[in-house]
């Protein structure tokens, strides 16, 4: 991410890694188990940084060329800093994702829709807690451009995501922010022929991007 680093409260960057445990059942459905973690960086000082986790379990349906993908679990993160645990923690998070593959397979599109829900606490002696819930949106264009070696392909996407943080606060005014992601690049896959055999008998899953949920539900605090 790039931003204003004079803004305390604004999202700098971060990472997440994984593990999934599925099984598939080809053209029919997937389900499993998932756990990650990772770090989530801020501007506010150079250790202002959290360590996220989330586990969950998630289940693809296959419809023809459709794709319908579901993922629930919880989230939390642990603080560096004593005096700033203001992202949302101990949340429950649901997603949903849909995915139509057009053009014999070369051709994905996608939309996705989430919702976490927790709280935000800074973590100090005699402080309140308040609800947080984190909406968002988010669409994807992919294409398979060319092909080589064995069955191996090389795509470009685009992709828009969405975020809405609203906080509840007790006897004051509720706070709410909105974030919009913009995002372009390339994907090479090995040993699949295009982004549906991707999905079918290759990496069909992903991780909900809690890093970034966590980045925005930041600046509502």
């Amino acid at each position: 991410m790039f931003g204003d680093f004079n803004t305390d409260e604004n999202y700098t960057g971060g990472f997440l890694t994984g593990a999934h445990l599925t099984f598939r059942e080809t053209d029919r459905y997937l389900f499993g188990a998932f756990a990650g973690g990772g770090k989530v960086f801020f501007a506010s000082t150079d250790d202002d940084a959290y360590t996220q986790w989330l586990v969950g379990v998630e289940g693809q349906a296959y419809f023809g060329n459709m794709t319908l993908f579901g993922q629930a679990g919880i989230s939390g993160v642990e603080s560096n800093v004593s005096t700033s645990h203001n992202v949302i923690d101990e949340a429950f998070f649901l997603r949903g994702v849909a995915r139509q593959y057009m053009n014999y397979g070369d051709t994905k599109l996608e939309g996705e829709l989430g919702w976490a829900s927790g709280v935000n606490d800074n973590g100090l002696p005699g402080t309140t807690t308040d609800d947080v819930d984190v909406f968002w949106w988010g669409g994807e264009v992919e294409h398979a451009v060319t092909s080589f070696g064995d069955d191996s392909f090389l795509s470009v996407f685009g992709r828009y995501d969405g975020y809405y943080a609203h906080e509840t606060i007790a006897g004051s005014d509720d706070e709410m922010a909105i974030a919009h992601v913009f995002m372009a690049g390339v994907r090479i896959d090995l040993n699949r022929a295009n982004p549906l055999a991707r999905e079918r008998s290759g990496v069909a899953v992903d991780m909900p991007n809690m890093t970034r949920i966590n980045g925005n539900s930041r600046l509502i605090d």
